[in-house]
């Protein structure tokens, strides 16, 4: 993109550049659109191939939705149970059943599996 800047107004223009040597090729983005344009029109598509990708389109966002929900609630299954366990070494460490070093350790270890957990 190009900024002139008139008297009046700015004037955004932009354009395709080729630095390839040899090619030197400096088109308008608008005439460049254009063809593109003209280009996409010549291929014509008849609606039952159009319908048949549209199912084919429908079908993969449906897999990969379903796919995802699924991993959703892999990850906040095992986030409860990380949770859960934390509360537990807590509960051990407060009534004396575990040791100062050894809970450290432990709550260091869950706390970070967790972290890692909630990034993904």
């Amino acid at each position: 993109m190009v900024t002139k800047k008139l008297k009046t107004r700015e004037l955004e223009s932009g354009y395709y550049k080729c630095y390839r040597q040899g090619c030197n090729t400096n088109v308008p983005a608008k005439e460049m659109h254009k063809k593109n344009e003209a280009m996409l029109f010549k291929y014509d598509v008849d609606e039952k191939t159009l319908a048949d990708f549209e199912a084919v389109i429908r079908r993969m966002m449906y897999s990969y939705s379903s796919e995802s929900a699924k991993e959703s609630t892999t990850l906040k299954r095992q986030i409860s149970e990380i949770t859960n366990t934390i509360r537990e070494v807590k509960l051990r460490y407060a009534s004396g059943k575990i040791d100062e070093d050894t809970f450290s350790v432990v709550i260091q270890e869950y706390t970070n599996r967790k972290n890692v957990l909630l990034l993904n």
